[in-house]
């Protein structure tokens, strides 16, 4: 792995909070989200189902993402790609959950109601 993506890898797992970028027709719409990262640079955001960045996502799939931290040295990223929305019926979603939700059976029926963003 280069030295720029260990950067990027480390940055990403250091924090958890970001501003999603969507986008519908010329309305733009930045909501602030928690995230996680996995080895290979794939950010997963889950979010209740109802909210309007699902609506524009699926319209167009096209996102951005901005991190930033607030304390010296002043550092962000900004990403930009395309999301996939996963919901809770697909069998991808199970494998994204918190550890701790994974092992409860109250937890995973609490979590249908998040959508994830990858």
């Amino acid at each position: 792995m280069g030295k720029v993506r260990q950067d990027i890898l480390r940055y990403l797992k250091k924090h958890k909070y970001c501003v999603l970028c969507t986008c519908s027709g010329d309305e733009p719409r930045a909501t602030p989200v928690r995230y996680q990262a996995d080895d290979d640079l794939k950010i997963i955001i889950y979010s209740e189902n109802y909210f309007k960045k699902f609506k524009n996502l699926k319209k167009n799939r096209n996102v951005s993402l901005a991190l930033y931290n607030q304390r010296l040295p002043y550092r962000g990223l900004q990403l930009w790609g395309t999301a996939e929305i996963i919901t809770h019926t697909d069998p991808r979603h199970a494998d994204y959950l918190p550890g701790q939700a994974k092992r409860n059976p109250k937890m995973q029926e609490a979590c249908k109601i998040l959508n994830l963003i990858m």
